[in-house]
């Protein structure tokens, strides 16, 4: 195993900072030089998975090989088609080490058995280091353990879905985050919760999740939170005191009702709360601006939860609008780009690039 030394001490190119190991062997400065522009060829851009990769040349004579690890990448690429193996090997090196050919094949294989109608090779891409292990005598009892932890789940999908919960030790840790889910959400199908969000297991529930739920009740008084975290898991992983708060004050300042009915419907319908930045600001500025009234509040849920083509058909001067926020806002990274020439990039893909744009604002501010 890699020694843990390597990964966390900052490295740089100048002629002393490729720091050692104790016992590794001596590399010449240039040698690093060599390997850092390899990696860099290879699309790697990370500075700290750079010098990680880099750093590996001390101890393990393969790591300052260009051409055995191209052969090594190229290998990976026949096995994994369409994946980024760059990345894999980026986060889980030590895959170098092995015979690829004979080693990842069979491991692969005894993957697709133990997950029935998984996708192998994206869960690979999430959770690389899972080809260090043992398929049989490692994995498998981990995917028995999350099927009695959490009955009547599709262990495949949650698998899927989140495949680092394979890398927890299912019946400590993880038991217990499930079990403080349990006690969090009163009444609540847990299980069910996991199900549809299965990340939220990556969170800590006391210091993480309960905080949350707490933000959630004091920004919606009086609405029923562990009923709408239910039926909106996300919500549960999002910024609730920062974009949560965000969008729903742009509703209440865009939305023709009362407060009152504004958190009726939103407890009613807590995924809207969920839709991103530029469905949420773009479509209810548009409609406003279009219609010189605001959105009603009953028409809420059929403006925000609407695909974007559906919401185009029925407001078909939506991607202009749009179109013109990102060539015109002095934010806009289309700024000074013709109408025309940003239109082509679809309603879908500017809708989400104005979001990502407010968003970025935002953080700034």
């Amino acid at each position: 195993m890699m020694d843990r030394r390597l990964s966390n001490r900052p490295l740089s190119l100048s002629s002393s900072s490729f720091l050692r190991p104790h016992h590794s062997r001596r590399v010449p400065d240039e040698k690093l030089v060599v390997m850092a522009d390899f990696w860099r060829s290879k699309g790697l851009s990370s500075k700290s998975q750079l010098d990680k990769l880099v750093a590996l040349a001390h101890s393990r004579k393969l790591f300052s090989d260009p051409p055995r690890i191209d052969l090594k990448l190229q290998q990976l690429r026949s096995m994994l088609p369409g994946a980024d193996v760059v990345k894999i090997v980026s986060n889980a090196p030590n895959i170098l080490v092995y015979d690829l050919i004979l080693s990842i094949p069979p491991k692969l294989h005894a993957l697709q058995r133990l997950l029935p109608g998984c996708d192998v090779v994206k869960v690979i891409v999430s959770s690389p280091h899972l080809l260090t292990f043992n398929i049989e005598s490692n994995i498998a009892p981990k995917v028995q353990q999350l099927r009695r932890l959490l009955p009547g789940a599709n262990i495949v999908k949650i698998i899927s879905s989140a495949p680092n919960l394979l890398s927890y030790d299912i019946n400590g840790s993880l038991s217990h985050k499930v079990h403080a889910l349990f006690h969090l959400l009163p009444g609540a199908d847990v299980v069910k919760l996991i199900s549809y969000a299965p990340t939220l297991l990556y969170h800590d529930t006391e210091a993480s999740i309960a905080p949350k739920l707490r933000a959630l009740a004091l920004l919606l008084p009086g609405c029923d939170v562990v009923k709408m975290v239910c039926a909106a898991p996300p919500l549960l992983c999002s910024d609730i005191e920062g974009s949560i708060a965000r969008k729903l004050l742009w509703m209440c300042e865009m939305v023709n009702g009362t407060e009152k009915e504004l958190h009726e419907k939103i407890e009613s319908n807590p995924r809207l709360l969920t839709c991103g930045y530029g469905v949420v600001f773009g479509r209810l500025e548009f409609i406003a601006q279009d219609k010189e009234e605001n959105v009603a509040v009953k028409e809420l849920r059929s403006v925000l939860l609407a695909p974007v083509s559906k919401f185009v058909k029925m407001w078909p001067g939506y991607p202009i609008y749009l179109a013109q926020q990102l060539v015109n806002a002095e934010w806009a990274l289309a700024r000074g780009q013709e109408v025309q020439e940003v239109l082509r990039r679809g309603a879908k893909h500017l809708e989400r690039e104005y979001g990502n744009c407010l968003r970025s604002v935002v953080n700034k501010d």
